[in-house]
Protein backbone atom coordinates (compact mmCIF):
# COMPACT_ATOMS: atom_id res chain seq x y z
CA UNK A 1 0.00 0.00 0.00
CA UNK A 2 1.25 3.30 -0.79
CA UNK A 3 2.81 5.58 1.64
CA UNK A 4 3.07 2.89 3.84
CA UNK A 5 6.34 0.89 4.77
CA UNK A 6 7.35 -1.53 7.82
CA UNK A 7 10.08 -2.26 10.00
CA UNK A 8 11.73 -5.13 11.27
CA UNK A 9 12.67 -5.14 15.12
CA UNK A 10 16.44 -5.06 14.49
CA UNK A 11 15.90 -2.25 12.60
CA UNK A 12 13.69 -0.15 14.43
CA UNK A 13 16.11 -0.95 17.49
CA UNK A 14 18.51 0.48 15.42
CA UNK A 15 16.85 3.39 14.13
CA UNK A 16 15.66 4.45 17.96
CA UNK A 17 19.00 3.61 19.05
CA UNK A 18 21.35 5.61 16.80
CA UNK A 19 18.76 8.67 17.06
CA UNK A 20 18.84 8.55 20.86
CA UNK A 21 22.52 8.51 20.75
CA UNK A 22 23.47 11.04 17.81
CA UNK A 23 22.59 14.35 19.81
CA UNK A 24 25.55 13.48 22.61
CA UNK A 25 29.32 13.03 21.89
CA UNK A 26 28.99 9.60 21.49
CA UNK A 27 28.14 8.24 18.20
CA UNK A 28 28.19 4.46 16.47
CA UNK A 29 31.30 4.32 15.02
CA UNK A 30 28.90 2.84 11.66
CA UNK A 31 27.59 5.96 11.68
CA UNK A 32 30.64 8.26 10.76
CA UNK A 33 33.53 7.35 8.30
CA UNK A 34 37.03 7.87 10.08
CA UNK A 35 39.49 10.18 8.27
CA UNK A 36 42.24 9.11 11.30
CA UNK A 37 45.40 8.07 9.74
CA UNK A 38 45.56 4.10 10.33
CA UNK A 39 46.40 3.00 13.41
CA UNK A 40 46.22 1.18 16.62
CA UNK A 41 46.19 1.51 20.50
CA UNK A 42 48.38 -1.07 22.14
CA UNK A 43 47.13 -3.03 25.52
CA UNK A 44 50.11 -1.59 28.06
CA UNK A 45 48.93 -4.29 30.45
CA UNK A 46 51.03 -7.44 31.09
CA UNK A 47 48.97 -8.92 33.40
CA UNK A 48 45.93 -9.20 34.64
CA UNK A 49 45.66 -9.88 38.51
CA UNK A 50 42.53 -11.78 39.83
CA UNK A 51 41.37 -13.75 43.16
CA UNK A 52 42.63 -17.04 41.60
CA UNK A 53 45.97 -15.60 39.63
CA UNK A 54 46.91 -14.00 36.56
CA UNK A 55 45.69 -13.73 33.18
CA UNK A 56 48.06 -12.62 30.67
CA UNK A 57 47.43 -10.46 27.35
CA UNK A 58 49.37 -10.95 24.55
CA UNK A 59 49.31 -8.45 21.45
CA UNK A 60 45.87 -7.12 22.08
CA UNK A 61 45.45 -4.52 19.33
CA UNK A 62 42.72 -2.20 19.03
CA UNK A 63 41.93 -0.37 15.42
CA UNK A 64 41.21 2.97 15.41
CA UNK A 65 40.11 2.68 12.16
CA UNK A 66 36.97 0.50 13.06
CA UNK A 67 37.62 0.10 16.15
CA UNK A 68 37.83 -4.07 16.45
CA UNK A 69 39.78 -5.64 19.10
CA UNK A 70 42.29 -8.49 17.82
CA UNK A 71 45.07 -10.41 20.37
CA UNK A 72 45.40 -13.10 22.75
CA UNK A 73 44.87 -14.21 26.54
CA UNK A 74 46.57 -16.89 28.14
CA UNK A 75 44.70 -17.66 31.39
CA UNK A 76 47.94 -18.13 34.06
CA UNK A 77 45.18 -19.00 37.22
CA UNK A 78 44.83 -21.80 38.99
CA UNK A 79 41.54 -22.92 37.52
CA UNK A 80 39.81 -23.36 33.83
CA UNK A 81 37.02 -21.41 33.22
CA UNK A 82 33.67 -21.23 30.61
CA UNK A 83 33.43 -17.87 30.69
CA UNK A 84 36.23 -14.67 31.52
CA UNK A 85 34.77 -10.93 30.70
CA UNK A 86 37.01 -8.04 30.45
CA UNK A 87 36.48 -4.41 30.43
CA UNK A 88 38.87 -2.04 28.22
CA UNK A 89 39.58 1.11 29.89
CA UNK A 90 40.93 3.44 27.05
CA UNK A 91 43.57 6.10 27.71
CA UNK A 92 44.41 9.22 25.98
CA UNK A 93 48.07 10.44 24.54
CA UNK A 94 48.74 12.00 27.92
CA UNK A 95 47.54 8.71 30.11
CA UNK A 96 44.17 10.45 31.27
CA UNK A 97 41.36 7.95 31.15
CA UNK A 98 38.47 8.66 28.54
CA UNK A 99 35.33 8.00 29.16
CA UNK A 100 32.88 5.72 27.68
CA UNK A 101 29.70 4.22 28.06
CA UNK A 102 30.65 0.52 29.74
CA UNK A 103 26.95 0.03 30.51
CA UNK A 104 27.12 -2.60 27.49
CA UNK A 105 30.31 -1.52 25.40
CA UNK A 106 33.72 -2.25 26.08
CA UNK A 107 33.75 -5.85 26.83
CA UNK A 108 35.41 -8.76 25.48
CA UNK A 109 35.43 -12.32 26.19
CA UNK A 110 37.33 -15.96 26.57
CA UNK A 111 35.26 -18.93 26.67
CA UNK A 112 36.19 -22.31 27.71
CA UNK A 113 39.79 -21.71 28.38
CA UNK A 114 41.84 -24.93 30.21
CA UNK A 115 44.76 -23.53 32.68
CA UNK A 116 47.61 -22.37 31.03
CA UNK A 117 45.90 -22.62 27.88
CA UNK A 118 46.09 -19.24 25.26
CA UNK A 119 43.01 -18.35 23.62
CA UNK A 120 41.78 -15.04 20.98
CA UNK A 121 39.43 -12.81 22.46
CA UNK A 122 35.89 -13.16 21.32
CA UNK A 123 32.40 -10.58 21.94
CA UNK A 124 29.37 -12.34 23.09
CA UNK A 125 28.26 -14.01 20.30
CA UNK A 126 31.75 -15.42 19.66
CA UNK A 127 32.39 -13.32 16.75
CA UNK A 128 36.13 -10.90 16.62
CA UNK A 129 34.88 -8.16 19.71
CA UNK A 130 35.15 -4.70 18.88
CA UNK A 131 33.42 -1.32 20.10
CA UNK A 132 29.83 0.25 19.23
CA UNK A 133 30.27 3.30 20.08
CA UNK A 134 33.17 5.79 19.03
CA UNK A 135 35.53 7.04 21.67
CA UNK A 136 35.14 10.64 22.78
CA UNK A 137 38.40 11.04 21.71
CA UNK A 138 41.50 9.11 19.83
CA UNK A 139 42.66 6.14 22.64
CA UNK A 140 46.70 5.99 22.31
CA UNK A 141 46.84 2.87 24.52
CA UNK A 142 44.42 0.96 26.77
CA UNK A 143 44.34 -1.80 29.39
CA UNK A 144 41.97 -4.17 30.33
CA UNK A 145 40.04 -4.91 33.63
CA UNK A 146 38.78 -8.25 34.93
CA UNK A 147 34.95 -8.69 35.35
CA UNK A 148 34.39 -11.34 38.54
CA UNK A 149 30.68 -10.76 38.60
CA UNK A 150 30.49 -11.56 34.83
CA UNK A 151 32.86 -14.57 35.05
CA UNK A 152 32.23 -18.44 35.58
CA UNK A 153 35.19 -20.95 36.26
CA UNK A 154 34.69 -24.69 36.43
CA UNK A 155 33.76 -26.83 38.78
CA UNK A 156 32.54 -30.40 39.88
CA UNK A 157 30.15 -31.31 42.03
CA UNK A 158 30.58 -34.76 44.41
CA UNK A 159 27.21 -36.32 44.92
CA UNK A 160 25.89 -39.51 47.16
CA UNK A 161 22.80 -41.08 47.07
CA UNK A 162 21.49 -41.09 50.95
CA UNK A 163 18.26 -42.27 51.12
CA UNK A 164 16.67 -45.15 50.63
CA UNK A 165 20.26 -46.54 50.63
CA UNK A 166 23.76 -44.98 51.07
CA UNK A 167 25.60 -45.39 47.58
CA UNK A 168 28.56 -43.05 45.74
CA UNK A 169 27.35 -44.18 42.66
CA UNK A 170 23.58 -42.61 42.96
CA UNK A 171 22.13 -46.16 42.38
CA UNK A 172 19.86 -47.92 43.93
CA UNK A 173 17.67 -51.36 43.81
CA UNK A 174 15.44 -54.01 45.10
CA UNK A 175 12.31 -56.51 44.21
CA UNK A 176 10.93 -53.50 42.16
CA UNK A 177 12.96 -51.43 40.53
CA UNK A 178 17.10 -50.74 39.64
CA UNK A 179 17.74 -47.12 39.26
CA UNK A 180 20.91 -44.95 38.44
CA UNK A 181 20.89 -41.35 38.97
CA UNK A 182 23.27 -39.15 37.12
CA UNK A 183 23.03 -34.80 38.06
CA UNK A 184 23.12 -32.17 34.96
CA UNK A 185 23.36 -28.52 36.08
CA UNK A 186 19.57 -28.46 34.46
CA UNK A 187 18.44 -32.02 35.20
CA UNK A 188 17.97 -34.80 37.03
CA UNK A 189 18.50 -37.77 34.64
CA UNK A 190 17.80 -41.76 36.09
CA UNK A 191 17.69 -45.06 33.93
CA UNK A 192 14.67 -47.86 35.70
CA UNK A 193 14.55 -51.13 35.28
CA UNK A 194 11.15 -52.99 36.47
CA UNK A 195 12.98 -55.94 39.01
CA UNK A 196 9.33 -56.56 39.42
CA UNK A 197 7.09 -59.94 38.15
CA UNK A 198 4.59 -57.88 36.86
CA UNK A 199 4.71 -54.18 35.04
CA UNK A 200 5.28 -51.32 36.77
CA UNK A 201 3.39 -48.25 36.07
CA UNK A 202 5.15 -44.38 37.00
CA UNK A 203 2.59 -41.71 38.10
CA UNK A 204 4.36 -38.68 36.65
CA UNK A 205 1.15 -36.63 38.05
CA UNK A 206 2.34 -37.24 41.73
CA UNK A 207 5.75 -37.33 41.00
CA UNK A 208 7.79 -33.98 43.08
CA UNK A 209 11.17 -32.80 42.86
CA UNK A 210 12.68 -31.13 45.89
CA UNK A 211 14.93 -28.98 45.41
CA UNK A 212 18.52 -27.46 47.40
CA UNK A 213 16.00 -25.28 49.64
CA UNK A 214 13.31 -27.86 50.57
CA UNK A 215 10.89 -26.66 48.25
CA UNK A 216 8.59 -29.25 46.64
CA UNK A 217 7.85 -29.05 42.49
CA UNK A 218 5.41 -30.85 39.89
CA UNK A 219 7.69 -32.36 37.69
CA UNK A 220 7.94 -32.65 33.74
CA UNK A 221 9.63 -35.98 32.50
CA UNK A 222 11.44 -37.18 29.42
CA UNK A 223 9.61 -36.11 25.74
CA UNK A 224 6.87 -33.63 27.48
CA UNK A 225 7.11 -30.80 25.08
CA UNK A 226 8.31 -27.42 27.82
CA UNK A 227 5.11 -25.35 26.08
CA UNK A 228 2.85 -28.07 27.57
CA UNK A 229 4.63 -28.33 31.03
CA UNK A 230 1.21 -27.38 32.72
CA UNK A 231 -0.48 -30.26 31.01
CA UNK A 232 -1.77 -33.67 32.53
CA UNK A 233 1.19 -36.42 31.96
CA UNK A 234 0.41 -39.57 31.17
CA UNK A 235 1.87 -42.55 33.18
CA UNK A 236 4.96 -44.58 31.97
CA UNK A 237 4.10 -48.16 31.79
CA UNK A 238 7.05 -50.75 32.17
CA UNK A 239 7.05 -54.20 31.58
CA UNK A 240 8.82 -56.85 33.57
CA UNK A 241 12.83 -56.68 32.84
CA UNK A 242 12.20 -53.62 30.72
CA UNK A 243 14.44 -50.49 31.56
CA UNK A 244 13.89 -46.41 30.45
CA UNK A 245 15.82 -43.78 30.33
CA UNK A 246 14.51 -40.44 32.03
CA UNK A 247 14.77 -37.18 33.43
CA UNK A 248 13.03 -34.79 35.36
CA UNK A 249 12.15 -31.01 35.69
CA UNK A 250 10.59 -28.91 38.13
CA UNK A 251 7.80 -27.63 35.76
CA UNK A 252 7.27 -24.14 37.67
CA UNK A 253 11.04 -23.51 36.74
CA UNK A 254 10.60 -23.91 32.92
CA UNK A 255 11.28 -20.30 31.38
CA UNK A 256 9.64 -19.00 28.37
CA UNK A 257 7.09 -17.26 26.65
CA UNK A 258 3.91 -18.54 24.93
CA UNK A 259 4.01 -15.08 22.50
CA UNK A 260 7.59 -15.86 21.43
CA UNK A 261 7.58 -19.98 21.70
CA UNK A 262 10.98 -19.31 23.64
CA UNK A 263 11.65 -22.56 26.02
CA UNK A 264 14.59 -23.50 27.98
CA UNK A 265 15.44 -25.21 30.99
CA UNK A 266 17.02 -23.04 33.79
CA UNK A 267 19.60 -24.59 36.13
CA UNK A 268 18.40 -26.70 38.98
CA UNK A 269 22.25 -26.65 40.38
CA UNK A 270 24.02 -23.69 41.21
CA UNK A 271 26.61 -22.10 39.09
CA UNK A 272 30.30 -22.91 39.42
CA UNK A 273 31.41 -20.03 41.63
CA UNK A 274 28.56 -20.61 43.91
CA UNK A 275 28.71 -24.40 44.65
CA UNK A 276 30.76 -24.48 47.90
CA UNK A 277 28.05 -22.67 49.38
CA UNK A 278 25.84 -26.13 48.47
CA UNK A 279 28.17 -28.32 49.80
CA UNK A 280 26.37 -31.36 52.43
CA UNK A 281 22.68 -29.84 50.89
CA UNK A 282 19.94 -31.92 49.64
CA UNK A 283 17.93 -32.48 46.90
CA UNK A 284 15.91 -35.87 45.46
CA UNK A 285 12.94 -37.35 43.73
CA UNK A 286 9.47 -38.19 45.11
CA UNK A 287 8.79 -41.12 43.00
CA UNK A 288 5.01 -43.47 43.25
CA UNK A 289 5.30 -46.70 41.42
CA UNK A 290 2.63 -49.25 41.02
CA UNK A 291 3.72 -52.68 41.15
CA UNK A 292 1.78 -55.77 41.44
CA UNK A 293 -1.72 -53.50 41.88
CA UNK A 294 0.81 -51.98 45.42
CA UNK A 295 1.53 -48.46 44.99
CA UNK A 296 5.21 -47.44 46.33
CA UNK A 297 6.69 -44.52 47.17
CA UNK A 298 10.36 -43.74 46.47
CA UNK A 299 11.97 -40.87 47.99
CA UNK A 300 15.52 -40.80 46.52
CA UNK A 301 17.62 -38.09 48.39
CA UNK A 302 21.36 -36.97 46.61
CA UNK A 303 23.73 -34.82 48.76
CA UNK A 304 26.68 -32.64 47.79
CA UNK A 305 29.63 -34.04 49.21
CA UNK A 306 32.37 -31.90 47.86
CA UNK A 307 33.02 -29.20 45.16
CA UNK A 308 36.43 -29.79 43.23
CA UNK A 309 37.38 -26.59 41.43
CA UNK A 310 39.18 -27.34 37.96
Amino acid sequence: MSGEFHLSRRALFQAVFVGSIAGGALQPVAAQATSEHAGVARCTASQVQTDYGIFAPESLVLSLQDFSLSGSITNNTDRGWRWVSFLLRMRDQSGQPIQHDDRFDGFVYLKDIARGETKPVVSVDGKQPGLLLRPLMRPASFDIKFIPERSYFDSRSVFSLIHPAVSNDLAYQDDVLKIAFTVTQRELRFRLTNRASGPNVIDWERATYIDLSSNKHRVIHQGVPLAEKDKKQKPTHLEAGASVDEMVYPADLVAGSRVFEDWRLNPVMPLPEYAKDYRWRTFGLLLPLQAAGKEQQYLFTIRIEDVITA
